[in-house]
């Protein structure tokens, strides 16, 4: 396992990452799977990416009522993708929009990630799934409109992301479908996932500050963030 003291990956090359890393978290404040978000997000500044994080359980972000404005929209060239629900949802679609890796932390309840993971995926689901963004993009540019018409060109960059499920029960069993469930969130929008770890047995020490093998994973985590971004620069230069 890596210290919490290694340089990470772009230091040692010298490096300066001028990219945006945002997490977010779904437990609840300063609990443990913030602190793992956090940690991840640490190792980032520090190689000198901008950080930005999202509590999500703070956050006013409806349920999804199925309406499809969003899909009907972007196919019959009438709209870019957006939701007719006011709420915070723009505020998370900015900070996505900004990012050019994302980290995820969510509890596990009951098997999966909570249910306010599952509301989050289905408002960025169908209306920032980049294959109805791009076909929208391409064709309207065809048609003559001018880009801010379409959908966020900044849907299309290469993206890497990071999963974390947070389980109390001492059993791995328990948080069986949690991983699974959540790259939900990022198939649509096409990120790349290139790490993901389950923390189960939590409940075994009070606080995560307290388990230096799995802060000192979510130090390697942040690590392979790193990585995964300058393997995106190298292909796309």
């Amino acid at each position: 396992k890596a210290p919490r003291n290694a340089p990470s990956p772009s230091t040692e090359r010298g490096k300066t990452m001028a990219k945006n890393v945002l997490g977010i978290s779904f437990g609840r404040k300063m609990s443990n799977t913030e602190v793992m978000v956090k940690e991840a997000l640490r190792v980032c500044e520090e190689a000198g990416c901008t950080v930005r994080f999202l509590r999500a359980d703070e956050m006013n972000i409806h349920i999804c009522t199925g309406c499809i404005s969003c899909v009907v929209g972007m196919t019959t060239g009438r709209g870019k993708g957006g939701c007719p629900i006011k709420d915070d949802l723009p505020i998370v679609e900015e900070a996505l929009m900004e990012s050019d890796a994302v980290i995820i932390g969510s509890p596990a309840y009951e098997f999966t990630p909570t249910g306010n993971f599952k509301v989050w995926c289905d408002r960025l689901g169908p209306s920032h799934d980049v294959s109805f963004r791009k076909a929208t993009y391409d064709e309207g540019l065809a048609a003559g409109k001018d880009k801010s018409e379409l959908p966020d060109e900044r849907s299309f960059k290469k993206r890497v992301g990071a999963l974390i499920t947070v389980g109390g029960a001492m059993t791995e069993n328990w948080l069986s479908l949690a991983l699974p469930s959540m790259y939900a969130m990022c198939v649509s929008t096409g990120i790349d996932v290139i790490d993901a770890y389950k923390y189960y047995g939590a409940m075994a020490c009070e606080h995560v500050l307290g388990n230096q093998p799995v802060m000192d994973r979510m130090t390697l985590l942040g690590q392979h963030i790193l990585e995964g971004l300058n393997a995106a620069d190298e292909e796309t230069r």
